[in-house]
């Protein structure tokens, strides 16, 4: 059983574990408890930490599970915890609670009112919606602005996306069939674990798009930019990737058999 530690928070007292406490082993509190320093505590034998000894209680539950159970509409507390989470240096916490930053800062809409906005005006602006868990069939977004929309879990079928501003959009476990995404920009967007598989993606911007675990197989990707994009576990089967740009991109254990690479930058066989 791991070590039992005492910790007074801003006067709160707290009983946790060695092993809790350093479970993140890039954070403060891991360098603060792991051993490597001597640190002083008080008679009753507590470490005193001068810090929000109410919003440590959530500072160790992240510890413990891994998860955050607070609301997204709950804005004052995400931004008191992004607070304390940078003091500790928790990064994992640090982007699960700018993930639920964002997801505050969106607008919630109907289908019945997207489709409203679409035929209102061109070129259509809707940045910042939340669309996720929606079926999307048969739209024409050509040219749209729709940075930072959530389409999480959202199913979407032929849907045009030429020349659509798509940065920061969330396509988590989406799954996305016969759409076209030509000359799209789709920098700092996440695909994790989506199925984008046989989409047009020809030259489309992927600057620090994030594809881990995302199925690509059969997308044509030609003159893609993907420079500095994750595609750590990525299926990229028979996809064609020629003339696409992967300088310092992440590709451990992305699937590359039958993939078209001819003329691709930053990309060798010698090192995959």
């Amino acid at each position: 059983m791991s070590e039992i530690l005492y910790l007074s928070v801003g006067g709160v007292k707290y009983e946790t574990t060695r092993q809790t406490l350093c479970c993140d082993q890039n954070s403060m509190l891991a360098a603060m408890f792991s051993g490597r320093h001597t640190l002083a505590c008080n008679s009753k034998g507590y470490y005193f930490i001068d810090r929000d000894g109410k919003l440590f209680r959530y500072i160790l539950n992240f510890l413990r599970n891994q998860e955050l159970t607070i609301s997204q509409d709950n804005t004052n507390l995400i931004s008191e915890l992004l607070k304390e989470a940078e003091f500790y240096q928790l990064k994992s916490m640090i982007s699960a609670l700018e993930e639920l930053k964002h997801k505050s800062e969106l607008t919630y809409i109907s289908y019945k009112e997207l489709l409203i906005l679409i035929n209102s005006s061109r070129p259509i602006q809707a940045p910042f919606l939340n669309l996720s868990c929606l079926v999307l069939k048969f739209l024409d977004f050509s040219n749209a602005n729709l940075q930072g929309c959530d389409f999480s879990q959202t199913s979407i079928f032929e849907v045009n996306f030429t020349h659509a501003n798509l940065s920061s959009c969330i396509f988590d476990n989406s799954v996305v069939q016969n759409s076209i995404f030509t000359d799209c920009v789709l920098r700092q967007a996440s695909l994790v674990s989506a199925n984008f598989s046989g989409n047009d993606m020809k030259r489309a911007v992927c600057i620090e798009t994030n594809f881990m675990k995302a199925k690509l197989g059969g997308a044509d990707m030609r003159n893609s930019d993907l420079q500095s994009a994750n595609l750590q576990d990525a299926n990229l089967l028979v996809a064609n990737m020629e003339g696409c740009n992967l300088l310092l991109a992440n590709i451990k254990g992305t699937n590359l058999e039958g993939a078209n690479l001819k003329g691709a930058k930053g990309f060798s066989y010698q090192n995959y």
